[in-house]
């Protein structure tokens, strides 16, 4: 059934969009007894030029965890996450548990990038893309480091092992100490991306929310605590 006032999106954009939203939920509803130091690698944005000083003076919502910026030239601590940011964006303890859970259950240094980041190297690796075509590549990047974070123990060994980059299952959310300056564009907050995207990208922003918002509803309402990821496949 569609929600009112969400437009419909072509198929397979719309199946990319919600498996995107269901890990999110998945990840904001993550339970962790103990959080390891979670190390912020700030990123220089390209488009507005905000970087780590422009996030130091914007306080971050993170009192939950404890948070440090990465030292050039530190060597990060075995059950340490390291997450790459780009200037003009904020996290939150929420967006950071997937990274410090997959460190303390791995025994070892993570290391993460929002998606951002990830839409950031993607261009850089292979250059300008059609928007489905990188969307499914993120969300590609997200479900490789998902058995780190979740699912079972042998899933968790398996991923021990590797030594990828992460992809944080987390919207992005904009730095209002970053200030757009000249041509840059307008920062925003989306499910993807800190500044308005260009526009050949659809608008996905309200279909995304609303399957985010109904993921965790569910995840919150379901007595026996299966994910909204698991749900959804029965």
């Amino acid at each position: 059934m569609r929600s009112p006032g969400v437009t419909p999106l072509p198929p397979l954009l719309a199946e990319t969009l919600t498996e995107m939203a269901l890990r999110e939920a998945d990840a904001c509803l993550l339970h962790a007894k103990k959080l390891g130091v979670v190390l912020l690698e700030v990123v220089r944005c390209g488009a507005c030029g905000a970087d780590e000083a422009t996030v130091r003076r914007c306080p971050l919502p993170l009192a939950a965890t404890e948070v440090a910026f990465l030292r050039p030239g530190s060597r990060p601590s075995p059950d340490s996450a390291v997450v790459t940011m780009l200037g003009c964006e904020l996290v939150t303890a929420r967006s950071l548990l997937a990274a410090a859970v997959a460190a303390d259950r791995g025994g070892r240094t993570v290391r993460a990038r929002t998606r951002a980041v990830a839409l950031l190297d993607d261009t850089a690796d292979r250059g300008p893309a059609e928007p489905l075509g990188r969307l499914r590549r993120l969300a590609a990047s997200e479900r490789a480091g998902e058995p780190g974070w979740k699912g079972s123990a042998a899933g968790r060994a398996a991923d021990s092992a590797r030594r990828d980059v992460m992809t944080l299952p987390a919207s992005t959310r904009r730095n209002p100490a970053a200030v757009a300056h000249g041509s840059a564009p307008a920062l925003w907050s989306d499910p993807v991306a800190p500044h308005a995207l260009p526009r050949e990208w659809p608008v996905f922003d309200a279909f995304y929310r609303q399957r985010l918002r109904d993921a965790v509803r569910q995840g919150l309402m379901t007595a026996d605590q299966s994910s909204p990821l698991e749900a959804s496949a029965r």
